[in-house]
């Protein structure tokens, strides 16, 4: 759900969430927080990114926070588009987290 003011929602799914909307700094450490608590060891964490429209430094570290504690899985981005997918290919997200993005 969404506070007031953000402009991200969190829809939970079997295998992990899907992202509506913006991820920044108003939001990136809800959006950490609510993966964390779902997070489970040695399975994927699925992140359905198909109707996220922009993500920023901040959601960028988030990411690599919850990378650090999937504890034998990954975190999984789907439906990313080409602005999410270019961000995390200059990062190197993949090279240096246990993140796959499909």
């Amino acid at each position: 759900m969404a506070a007031r003011g953000d402009v991200l929602t969190i829809e939970d799914t079997p295998t992990g969430c899907r992202l509506v909307g913006e991820v920044d700094a108003t939001n990136a450490d809800r959006l950490r927080d609510h993966i964390a608590a779902r997070v489970e060891p040695d399975r994927d964490f699925i992140v359905d990114c198909s109707e996220l429209r922009f993500m920023d430094s901040s959601g960028v570290h988030a990411v690599l926070t919850l990378a650090g504690r999937m504890g034998g899985g990954a975190l999984v981005f789907r439906g990313c588009g080409p602005t999410l997918r270019r961000l995390f290919e200059v990062v190197g997200l993949e090279r240096i987290a246990p993140v796959v993005i499909e």
